[in-house]
């Protein structure tokens, strides 16, 4: 749930969004969504901080043009691949089995000029369970504290 809130968040402070955001701002941002995904066990080979930050904002966010153009979703992730290939999915098998779900269904979406933020559709669930767990506050915070 923590995910979908600071990859919600995240998307409307990069300036692929709002270009008017202060870099500081984005640049923690982004800190946060990439330390959340190294923290989660998502491993890439060379563990690249923007590697982390463009794969948690485009497949639990965004995958529309301003995130992914002049390529297409597939381009982008095998050019991704390239650049600092994918590690050990042991710990973080549920995120790629619902990555993928969530990846034909946007795209599916997208093909009906219907596109889809995940984790803006998500975020009033992520917010509940949260909040049930004692723990939106903290999350809240977190993401007050990028434009301190």
């Amino acid at each position: 749930a923590k995910t979908i809130l600071l990859v919600e968040a995240a998307i409307k402070c990069d300036p692929r969004t709002d270009p008017e955001v202060p870099k500081e701002v984005h640049d923690r941002a982004k800190e946060a969504v990439s330390s959340h995904s190294m923290s989660m066990g998502l491993e890439t080979k060379h563990m690249l901080p923007d590697s982390h930050y463009q794969m948690m904002t485009v497949y639990m966010g965004r995958m529309d043009a301003a995130w992914v153009y002049p390529q297409n979703i597939i381009q982008w992730s095998d050019d991704l691949q390239k650049r600092d290939p994918m590690g050990s999915i042991d710990k973080v098998d549920f995120f790629v089995m619902m990555n993928n779900s969530t990846m034909m269904l946007r795209g599916l979406g997208d093909m009906l000029r219907q596109p889809r933020n995940l984790a803006e559709v998500w975020a009033p669930f992520a917010r509940r369970a949260l909040e049930e767990e004692g723990l939106l506050e903290e999350v809240e915070r977190e993401i007050a504290s990028w434009r301190q």
